[in-house]
């Protein structure tokens, strides 16, 4: 749900003031599915791929203004090493000229994506197919800025805000003994009340584009 959710003030704040025709913008999205046999983080056991549910994608907004160009990506994956970063940003750099300072590569922190470290736990047949994926993961990256480039157009910004209610949830809570746990489990008779309320505002950018889709991130 809130995939781009920083994006939102990043863009606003570089872009809000745009008004002379010059700003651009351009959307892509690649597939990065991990093949069976991945590994999957985030838990606290080993797990493998062996089906796929939904594909897991990297989703990249492209910016320029007035030639000046910058990248805005949404990995779906729990997270990336800083040398994948630094990897993808170098190749982007010198095959479309923009430099790392103007890349953000963000995560969905997804605990179903492949494995992109290895790590002690995994043979080395499993070890081989997370180095091959994290290459996937960084061409993948590397395509999505190619096509959002390609995919630029003139655009306009607006701003909004609508309601989403039974997604967001609170995981911190008040036992009756006094205590605060996190996520003690659902239905659990020691719980006292939730420490908060859910946010269930959602805040919407709309980039308006001329004789192209418009582009809404979340």
């Amino acid at each position: 749900m809130n995939k781009l959710k920083m994006m939102a003030l990043s863009v606003l704040a570089a872009f809000a003031a745009l008004a002379d025709g010059g700003f651009k913008a351009g959307f892509s999205r690649v597939d990065i599915t991990p093949p069976n046999g991945v590994s999957l983080p985030g838990y606290f056991h080993k797990r493998l791929v062996d089906g796929v549910l939904d594909p897991l994608v990297v989703e990249c907004v492209a910016f320029s203004w007035n030639g000046e160009a910058g990248l805005v990506f949404a990995v779906d994956n729990i997270h990336l090493r800083e040398e994948l970063c630094r990897k993808a940003n170098a190749i982007i750099e010198k095959e479309l000229g923009i430099p790392g300072s103007r890349q953000f590569i963000n995560c969905t922190h997804t605990h179903t994506g492949g494995e992109t470290q290895v790590r002690k736990s995994h043979t080395p047949e499993e070890a081989a197919k997370v180095e091959a994926y994290a290459d996937q993961v960084v061409s993948g990256i590397v395509a999505a800025a190619k096509a959002a480039c390609a995919d630029l157009a003139p655009a306009s910004l607006a701003l909004g805000t609508t309601d989403c209610r039974g997604i967001s949830f609170i995981r911190r809570f008040r036992m009756k003994d006094g205590s605060v746990r996190t996520n003690p489990g659902y239905g659990d008779k020691n719980i006292a009340y939730p420490l908060g309320e859910p946010d269930e505002s959602l805040q919407l950018l709309r980039i308006k584009r001329t004789g192209a889709p418009d582009i809404a991130i979340i």
